[in-house]
């Protein structure tokens, strides 16, 4: 029976935050398990993948997907997204597109978008409780003001009414009109593209000016120490990096401590030679 990501946020919620209390192996373990599921599931019920998984010599029935899903997995070359093109539908579970399942869109910045579909449990994890769970351990709080520059149209990037806790702001506003905003909206949190935010507190500058904030997120592009430097002190703030895309949602983040934290319970990264080959750990 189909349920709304509401019912998966609530199940799903006390586990997930609770990996931050947990050590490595039983996150491992988790981890694995997942994997191991994922890949028996796609054998048995996916087209696309099933034929990838027999291409390297493994049916639905082996024994590998449960004792080693790593080695299963670094068996399949890495998929393009011209090859998930290609494939259409058959790369669906079942061959059609679920109208229930939601989707997101890539920026297209490697050429052109790419829209990926989740169903709701997996929408409500990755889209939400993957990332709050880390804002929760930076800080952030469900009462904080929210100011959060994306690429919204600029004709949207209007100032909200100051009950709200959560503003859109648009990076393609004037950056005199952006900057305005903030002021107006008075944010507890920022979250933004590196290149706006350090355009914004180029601004204050000039202005002799600044925009409290309790702390910044940068995500979407390379965050350079230089930047990094001049946000926090637009900001007088602490700046924590995000890694993600927008297929897999986010990968890794920044603590308070200056550490890089993988989501390694619902995100396997692996180093790939040239040829796309995976590599061993600490290549």
């Amino acid at each position: 029976m189909s349920r709304s990501p509401l019912f998966w946020l609530a199940v799903d919620g006390p586990s997930t935050f609770g990996m931050l209390r947990q050590d490595p192996a039983w996150i491992a373990a988790v981890a694995r398990d997942r994997l191991s599921r994922l890949l028996f599931h796609v054998a048995r019920n996916n087209t696309f993948y099933g034929r990838r998984l027999q291409s390297a010599g493994i049916e639905w029935a082996d024994p590998i997907l449960q004792r080693d899903p790593y080695r299963a997995l670094a068996s399949l070359p890495p998929v393009s997204k011209s090859e998930l093109r290609r494939a259409g539908l058959r790369a669906f579970d079942g061959g059609t597109l679920n109208g229930e399942w939601y989707s997101s869109s890539s920026s297209g910045s490697t050429g052109e978008p790419f829209r990926v579909y989740y169903e709701a449990r997996a929408w409500a994890r990755l889209r939400y409780l993957i990332k709050l769970r880390a804002r929760a351990a930076c800080g952030v709080r469900v009462t904080d003001r929210i100011a959060l520059l994306d690429t919204t149209p600029a004709a949207q990037g209007s100032i909200r009414p100051s009950w709200e806790r959560w503003h859109r702001i648009s990076v393609f506003e004037p950056t005199a009109s952006l900057v305005s905003a903030l002021r107006t909206f008075k944010p507890d949190v920022v979250y933004g593209l590196p290149s706006a935010l350090q355009e914004a507190g180029r601004h204050l500058h000039g202005q002799g000016e600044t925009v409290k904030a309790r702390a910044v997120f940068t995500s979407g592009e390379m965050l350079q120490a230089g930047a990094r430097a001049s946000i926090s002190a637009a900001f007088q703030s602490p700046v924590y990096d995000v890694y993600g895309t927008s297929e897999t949602k986010e990968i890794a983040w920044e603590c308070p401590a200056g550490n890089r934290h993988l989501n390694s319970d619902v995100v396997h990264l692996e180093a790939v030679d040239e040829s796309g080959r995976a590599q061993p750990d600490g290549v």
